[in-house]
């Protein structure tokens, strides 16, 4: 897969979310509301409520299939090609990755979230736009760096985080009422989302670096390679896309729900209470368009 392309869709809108950002700083009020956004926005939610409930079922599926021939200890990892290593894997493939390859397309379709954003004259906060700038650039590069792990993972727990997710945005959006803390709490299941990536990348590395040692040439540190979960490199964007992520996201919720953890009482939160409020209007407005 050539990774130019989702780079240069990331560069692109990227630049029309700075440029629409911009544009909103001279404009008083929002646009009115529009019968046919609504309608759009409806459907879209529908669309990928459906879409991510398929989506981790069937990639959870195969998932079970591929665990039944192999067992959890290879899949976490693989074994090196004979005689080889990890620049030897060869391309992923088999009904599992067709699943993730489906779910890296559908990454493009929800950049619908950002145009419907734009479509109601609402700002696009940074976590809303690097996530959707990102992701469907490091998944390219996940299936060219032949990383199965990450791809597998992501394709059934980001699914079920979007079930919950737009299932949320879906009833907003036809105005119906919500248990509350269910905001909070499809921030802290996205949260888990990534720590578990976190924790998993951190544990294959160590599983990885075999037999570590340092040497006074370039490179300094020399190992065995332990596993063939994909290409180093690659391995290593995806890991860093993951820290960087729950970094984002834990920001995120400490400034968003300060308020309610420190005790509505306790009057020196006031102003971040304040703030916390309008980053919450703007998550919440990120799908229920």
């Amino acid at each position: 897969m050539d990774w130019r392309a989702p780079a240069a869709v990331a560069a692109i809108y990227l630049v029309a979310c700075s440029v629409h950002n911009s544009r909103l700083q001279s404009v008083k009020s929002a646009p009115a509301a529009s019968p046919i956004v609504d309608a759009i926005a409806i459907t879209h939610n529908v669309v990928l409520v459906v879409f991510s409930a398929v989506m981790c079922a069937g990639s959870t599926y195969h998932f079970a299939e591929l665990l039944r021939r192999i067992g959890l200890r290879t899949f976490l990892c693989p074994p090196l090609p004979v005689g080889g290593t990890t620049h030897d894997l060869l391309p992923l493939g088999g009904p599992l990755h067709w699943w993730c390859y489906v779910f890296y397309l559908s990454k493009y379709y929800e950049l619908v979230d950002t145009a419907l954003l734009i479509a109601r004259g609402k700002r696009i906060i940074p976590l809303h736009a690097i996530h959707h700038a990102f992701i469907p650039y490091v998944m390219c590069v996940l299936f060219d760096g032949r990383v199965s792990i990450s791809l597998v993972s992501m394709s059934m727990l980001n699914a079920l985080v979007h079930v919950v997710m737009y299932s949320y945005y879906l009833a907003s959006a036809l105005g119906l009422s919500t248990p509350l803390g269910w905001k909070q709490a499809i921030t802290q299941l996205q949260i888990t989302q990534f720590l578990m990536g976190v924790i998993g990348g951190t544990w294959y590395w160590f599983d990885y670096v075999r037999a570590p040692r340092l040497q006074a040439r370039w490179p300094v540190l020399e190992f065995t390679e332990g596993c063939g979960g994909g290409k180093p490199m690659t391995v290593l964007v995806g890991y860093v896309m993951n820290c960087v992520l729950l970094v984002l996201f834990v920001r995120f919720y400490l400034s968003a729900y300060r308020k309610k953890l420190h005790g509505p009482g306790n009057s020196s939160h006031t102003h971040a209470g304040h703030r916390s409020t309008r980053q919450m209007q703007e998550h919440v407005q990120e799908h229920r368009d």
